[in-house]
This record gives C-alpha cells, structure tokens and sequence, in this order.
C-alpha cells in the first residue's frame, strides 16, 4: 500500500466540523494540514510514477469513497484471488485515529484518495525505494490462491471475512 487510511476523508471532515477547533490544539491541525498538502501534491504522484515505471505492476488502484476496505474489495474483484491483510499494517495517521474516534467512524472506510493497493512479485523492493523517497508505503498482506478475503484484526490476529464496500464513512459525520 502506498499512502495512509482515511487521508482525504479526513481531510473533509476537518473542513466542515469546525467544532474540532474546540477539542484540539491549533498544532494538531497545522500539521496534518501541512502532511495532506504535501501528500496530495503533484510533485508527489509525479514521484509515485516514477518510481513505479520500474516494476511489473500486476493490479493498481487509487483508493477513495469507502477507503482502504472498498479498495480492497475492488483488489479482489480485478484479481479473482483471495487475501490475507494484517489491519495493523495499514499505515494510518493520528489525527485520522483520534477524529475516527470521536466520531465512532471506521478509518479504514473513510476516502483514501492518493492511497494505492498494489499487487507485484517484488513488494519488499518498491516499498524500499518509496520509502527512501519519503513515500509513505507499507506491506500489508498477501495474495492467496483462494477465495477467502481475510483480514486480520488487533494483535491477537483475530480473523475477519472483508465485507462487501458501504458508504463511506464521511456521510456519517457530514450532512
């Protein structure tokens, strides 16, 4: 995966519930506004690009309504194999965290524009050179010759099936 969970859904949220202003230091904002603006930069999907001219990429797509667990969902459609994906590898902000949690939302169902879920041969490679270039990426799990789409949860490894993509969470917290 490249990026974090719930980035731009976050980002949304921010801008229409001003009440956060109230609940957390100005400091809180400024830096994730500071991160989003560097994270939704051209400069950064232009770097994106270039880095992955240089491997087979066998499935790509850029996360958005209904976050990392529609994007996954839609993994398994294009590729008719199953998963196992470690949640707690999924790379997520604090302040994506605490504001989930303040309003009881899932972050991993919240837009993730400018996160990608890959497939390639050569993971631990890309993730070297993304991260060596100051981009966020992370291993999140493996493909599997079975249906089962599985996600593991806390580090008890407790064992979920993926559901079927819902509503982006956003729509729970903006009217």
């Amino acid at each position: 995966m490249i990026g974090c969970a719930g980035n731009s859904g976050i980002k949304e949220i921010i801008e229409h519930k001003k009440e956060l202003k109230k609940l957390y230091p100005e400091w809180f904002f400024l830096n994730f506004n500071n991160y989003y603006k560097i994270y939704s930069s051209k400069e950064r999907y232009d770097k994106i690009k270039f880095i992955l001219k240089d491997f087979k990429i066998n499935v790509i797509i850029e996360s958005s309504d209904g976050g990392i667990m529609a994007t996954l969902y839609q993994l398994y459609e294009k590729i008719h194999k199953g998963f196992t994906v470690d949640l707690l590898s999924i790379p997520i902000r604090q302040e994506t965290v605490e504001i989930s949690e303040h309003f009881s939302i899932d972050p991993y169902r919240l837009s993730s524009r400018g996160s990608f879920i890959l497939a390639l041969d050569n993971a631990l490679c890309l993730k070297n050179k993304l991260n060596n270039n100051n981009i966020e990426s992370e291993i999140i799990g493996y493909i599997e010759n079975k249906k089962s789409k599985i996600i593991l949860f806390d580090v008890d490894k407790e064992v979920r099936c993926l559901d079927k993509p819902r509503q982006d969470e956003e729509h729970k917290v903006i009217d």
